[in-house]
């Protein structure tokens, strides 16, 4: 029943996909312009080495040698190429400290750029919460203004715990289905590694599915939200981390499927509109557990059995 009234949510609030689109592209190529100028100087400096071009020069003759059908000077080009590769994988060593530093940078930028994405899928969740509770159509950039200190410090909580649980979730994954079971079959090391992934996320989002809800419908502080939202699952935490886990395979086969059947042009839609279907749920979860009243669409309502009424000065808090 979540699932199915998320997903009214969702197509209700679909047309914020674009405005949030909009912003991600553009937070994006600010980051891409920063990316670019911390790994420029680096592959410019192996490109132009002399130890890059003889290693190119020769792979090249080798190739032409190999298409010509001249056999007998494959295995001297060989040596040769084998020789340079070495000289500049002693090139690349030398500048091991460069380049580990340099990962590091990226790494925190990365963290940086997902504190910006996470500016505006709070405002996001913002705007749905708007929509659920008074059929309200809040702009974009007013709602982002509004919210930009408690988003703030949201992001800044949220992000680099994020940012380093799919990291480490990801290389112990990959770690364990492609090292230390390397004797399976490949076709089941990369379904059991996307399997846990998807479980491992799925899990983490079922104990804080209430932690933005909480802060933005319950006017919770912060760190508040978060403790209120780590109880909230209880007797029902399979059944939320289920719902999550049929709601990442969707997403994934839409992102699939909108990559291979539209060229890739799709997947710059499906990606905000997969936030904005994973907040629909979590604010259908963090209402029903509440039991507090909201609107899936323009005209259906969906009440809780035992309706809370208000009082004058929990209207005007916006409490449900």
């Amino acid at each position: 029943m979540k699932l199915k009234r998320a997903l009214s949510v969702f197509i209700d609030n679909f047309k914020t996909s674009y405005k949030l689109l909009l912003y991600k592209l553009i937070v994006l190529v600010v980051f891409s312009l920063l990316y670019t100028a911390i790994i420029y100087p680096v592959i410019f400096h192996l490109l132009d080495s002399s130890e890059f071009n003889a290693l190119y020069d020769s792979a090249m003759a080798f190739v032409e040698q190999f298409l010509n059908g001249h056999m007998e000077e494959l295995s001297q080009l060989s040596i040769t190429v084998k020789e340079n590769f070495e000289a500049f994988m002693i090139l690349v060593g030398s500048m091991t400290g460069n380049i580990i530093w340099g990962v590091i940078l990226l790494f925190v930028i990365f963290i940086v750029q997902n504190f910006f994405f996470d500016l505006g899928n709070f405002t996001t969740a913002a705007i749905i919460n708007d929509k659920m509770t008074l059929q309200a159509k809040s702009p974009f950039i007013h709602t982002f203004i509004k919210n930009f200190n408690k988003a703030c410090v949201f992001a800044a909580i949220y992000a680099p715990i994020n940012v380093l649980f799919n990291t480490v979730v990801i290389i112990l994954s990959y770690l364990l289905f492609f090292f230390a079971l390397s004797f399976l079959p490949i076709i089941v090391q990369i379904v059991a590694f996307t399997a846990t992934v998807i479980f491992a996320v799925s899990f983490k989002k079922t104990h804080i599915a209430g932690w933005l809800p909480a802060v933005i419908s319950g006017k919770m502080k912060v760190f508040e939200g978060l403790k209120y939202a780590l109880k909230m699952p209880g007797k029902n935490r399979w059944i939320v981390t289920s719902d999550f886990i049929v709601l990442n395979l969707v997403i994934m086969a839409l992102v699939v499927a909108s990559a291979v059947f539209t060229l890739g042009a799709g997947t710059i839609l499906a990606v905000p509109a997969a936030t904005i279907i994973l907040y629909s749920y979590k604010f259908v979860f963090y209402f029903t557990e509440n039991d507090a009243k909201y609107f899936t669409d323009e005209t259906t309502i969906v009440k809780p059995k035992k309706e809370h009424k208000l009082t004058r000065e929990e209207f005007f808090k916006g409490e449900q």
